[in-house]
Parts: structure tokens; sequence; C-alpha cells
């Protein structure tokens, strides 16, 4: 799954994709995603989410396959998938590209909802904490924007190695 994301044009499934969303932990890699290819009279967007604030949605370890078996769970049982669960390898050990992109995986559970719709309903059901913002890029920035990314480092050259 997590090659999926990071390769999606070598998934040989007949619908291209899966429900894992990859992030980052990095609020530079978020930008060059948020600005890459972005037309200059639209605006741009970085989400910051506090997963330490969502609950029993953040998991270290938790194999593929066992969040597979959730999400075929729920839908045996014709129940939503529950809250988006976010996990990561400690260690990207084989991907350099997933490493330099400091990537984290979302498992998105209930696919009639996107992520912020979500957030917005955990918030809203559970008072919980504030769950994320959401970072405005202006229009009319993103050739400003993607200089200053360069002379950061973040080039697709970086983010997008050859493994």
């Amino acid at each position: 799954m997590k090659r999926i994301q990071q390769y999606p044009k070598e998934d040989l499934g007949p619908i291209l994709g899966s429900f894992i969303l990859d992030w980052t932990q990095s609020w530079k890699v978020a930008t060059y995603f948020a600005n890459k290819d972005r037309d200059p009279d639209t605006t741009g967007a970085v989400f910051i989410a506090d997963a330490t604030a969502m609950g029993p949605v953040l998991h270290l370890d938790k194999k593929v396959g066992e969040i597979l078996q959730l999400f075929e769970e729920a839908i045996y049982n014709e129940q939503a998938g529950g809250c988006p669960l976010i996990f990561f390898p400690r260690a990207q050990i084989l991907q350099q590209r997933a490493q330099n992109q400091d990537a984290i995986y979302i498992a998105q559970m209930d696919l009639r909802y996107d992520l912020t719709e979500l957030w917005v309903k955990m918030m809203e059901s559970n008072e919980e904490d504030l769950l994320f913002i959401k970072l405005a890029l202006p229009a009319g920035t993103s050739e400003e924007c993607a200089k200053w990314l360069t002379s950061q480092g973040m080039t697709k050259q970086f983010l997008f190695p050859v493994d």
C-alpha cells in the first residue's frame, strides 16, 4: 500500500489508488506539495493536523494488513469504517523517497467523507480540541513560494529521487 502511494503508476489493480493518503511530518514538504503545479491565480493550502489530540487513531507500528482487516470487518458488518487511522513505520528503511518526504500515512476508513469533514465531525461530536488547521497560500504567491522552496532544498529531485 505504501508503494502504491509513493509510485501510483505501478498500481496494477482495476481501480488505481487506495484508501491510504500519504502525508508528511515536514511543513516544508507540505508546502512543496501545496504549491506544486499550482496555478498562479489560485490559492494553495497546507493542512496541519494534531494527531495526539485525535485519540486512538495514531498507530506507530500497526501493519497495513491489520488496517485492511479493520476496514474489511466494517464493510462486512455494514458499518462505517470509523475514524481515519494514522500510521507510519518508525524507520522508512527501503525507500529514499519516503525518507525525504518524511512520510506518514492516513487510512481513510470512511470513504463517504473527505478527511477534513471527518475531523470536523470528530471535533463537533466529541468536543475535541482543535484537530487541524488549514493555512492558505494566497493567490499570486506561487512563483515566490517555488523560489523559497528551492532555496530550502525542497526540489523535485530531492523529493522524488530515483530509488
